[in-house]
């Protein structure tokens, strides 16, 4: 694989001394890497260091996950939660203000997003923009990571859909989608750092590196931000959700999102072969697909917008 369609790395790289609001670091600083391979081989050895010290999701964004599932959760509960990130909070606002989640009364504060939208939605909606913000960065790499960043967001909407679409309820099958690919992200971030101030390589001579290590990667940071074990396994197994023959549902319903989310924010992950397999075992319908490619089509507009 050379890189996913359409992707250049990008020009120039600021060394920035953290990463979102400190909670990202390299120890031992950054090294300049002399060539392309030599840059893939750093990377790959950092990020399986011990040391290495992965991009943090907010704890609210987890928290609010944790309580979305619990039927005692009050509004003061939430309230609380979402007070503790003003910046992040007002962003949620404005997008529960835009189109794609538009009411018959324009939302103009907090509090009539939580009670307008509900608290899934909200939850899903704080994810998408904590993601956004901490985790989908990387100096000099923009133009991928921005195409990563709308590619997983996507890939989010529709695994939610999908889920519903199969008949069944998971309140994580919209985080699964959104941090599926955030392996590559995190690796990104640190191609970024170790080329300190050079402008990084074409990002076709350090893709498949990352690319195939972007699974194992994504395994570090969902036992870094201490996630369900149950969604852990979804992201290890979101390439190869049948393993052995036997079907994990929430991994399958990841793939076929992946592999529609291309279609609209291409990232060559899924093959049209997989694809036709995994949506034959879950059992999706012709109508199914053509509906979610309408919605991720509309999505990939939203955020185009």
């Amino acid at each position: 694989m050379t890189g996913p369609r359409g992707l250049g790395a990008g020009t120039g790289a600021k060394r920035r001394e953290g990463y979102g609001r400190g909670t990202h670091s390299i120890r031992g600083g950054a090294i300049a890497a002399a060539t392309p391979e030599e840059l893939a081989e750093q990377v790959l050895a950092r990020f399986a260091a011990p040391g290495y010290e992965p991009p943090l999701l907010p704890a609210v964004a987890l928290q609010l996950l944790e309580i979305s599932r619990k039927s005692s959760t009050t509004f003061r509960d939430v309230m609380g939660l979402l007070e503790q990130e003003p910046l992040l909070t007002g962003r949620v606002v404005q997008l529960a203000k835009s189109a794609a989640y538009a009411t018959r009364e324009p939302v103009k504060n907090l509090e009539q997003a939580v009670s307008r939208l509900g608290l899934r939605t909200l939850t899903d909606l704080f994810l998408q923009v904590s993601a956004s913000a901490r985790v989908f960065r990387a100096p000099g790499f923009e133009p991928v990571m921005e195409r990563v960043r709308r590619h997983s967001i996507v890939t989010a909407y529709l695994s939610r859909e999908l889920t519903l679409a199969i008949g069944s309820d998971d309140d994580e099958a919209f985080l699964a989608g959104l941090l599926h690919d955030a392996g590559i992200a995190a690796m990104l971030i640190l191609a970024a750092e170790l080329c300190n101030r050079r402008a990084p390589p074409d990002l076709s001579t350090v893709w498949s590196a990352i690319f195939g290590a972007h699974v194992h990667a994504v395994g570090v940071l969902a036992t870094a931000w201490k996630l369900s074990e149950e969604l852990t396994i979804t992201l290890r197994r979101h390439h190869d959700p049948i393993p052995g023959g036997k079907l994990h549902r929430r991994a399958a319903v990841v793939c076929v999102a992946d592999w529609l989310a291309s279609e609209v924010a291409p990232m060559d992950e899924v093959s049209e072969e997989t694809a036709a397999e995994v949506r034959r075992a879950l059992g999706i319908s012709e109508p199914d697909v053509e509906r979610m490619r309408s919605l991720a089509q509309r999505i990939a507009e939203s955020l185009a917008a």
